[in-house]
């Protein structure tokens, strides 16, 4: 009789453990905790340019090979991103129109994969002006910028996540570093 039951019993629980469906939990992201906006000045000894930078941002020079004078990145670690900045002394029209033509260039090279670029024209009130491009979809890049005063300074901007590019779970982060770059390229000034 024992045994009966214990049989009808483990039936039923069989029958009622088999009713729901398994379902994994999607694959879940780092959280990303953001710092409150802090801004401190970058201004080294014979660069040809200021501009304030985050203070959670290390500032490092370039080491690749053919980097050239004053190309250095800003490294954000607690987002795993940099901007790479690049500087161009201009010395007549042909090199300008070389430097914003290279900018466009390696900025549409990220078609393939955005769905939208967006050309945001600048101007700050220290004499610079250039490009913002926004690049949307998944993109390598998410953000890149050129500033000149046209006739003597250049100065190039691309941001980088270090991490797939998923553009939902990038988005947080992207969107509060947009807010620092903005500030970096309203408060440039060049030295002469």
């Amino acid at each position: 009789m024992n045994k009966v039951l214990f049989l009808v019993s483990f039936g039923i629980l069989l029958i009622i453990s088999c009713k729901h469906d398994f379902q994994p939990k999607p694959r879940g992201f780092f959280k990303i905790d953001l710092p409150e906006h802090s801004y401190k000045t970058f201004d080294s000894a014979n660069c040809p340019f200021t501009f304030k930078i985050p203070v959670y941002g290390q500032m490092v020079p370039d080491i690749d090979p053919n980097a050239e004078a004053w190309w250095m990145n800003l490294v954000f670690p607690n987002m795993n991103a940099v901007l790479h900045l690049s500087y161009k002394r201009i010395t007549n029209d042909s090199i300008l129109y070389k430097a914003i033509e290279d900018c466009h260039k390696l900025t549409y090279k990220h078609i393939a994969k955005a769905e939208d670029i967006i050309e945001n024209e600048i101007t700050n009130n220290n004499g610079a002006s250039g490009m913002v491009y926004e690049l949307n979809g998944e993109t390598a890049s998410g953000m890149n910028f050129y500033v000149t005063d046209s006739t003597k300074n250049f100065l190039r901007g691309a941001l980088y996540f270090n991490a797939k590019t998923v553009p939902d779970s990038l988005a947080p982060a992207l969107d509060f570093l947009k807010q620092d770059l903005n500030i970096l390229i309203g408060s440039i000034r060049w030295r002469e």
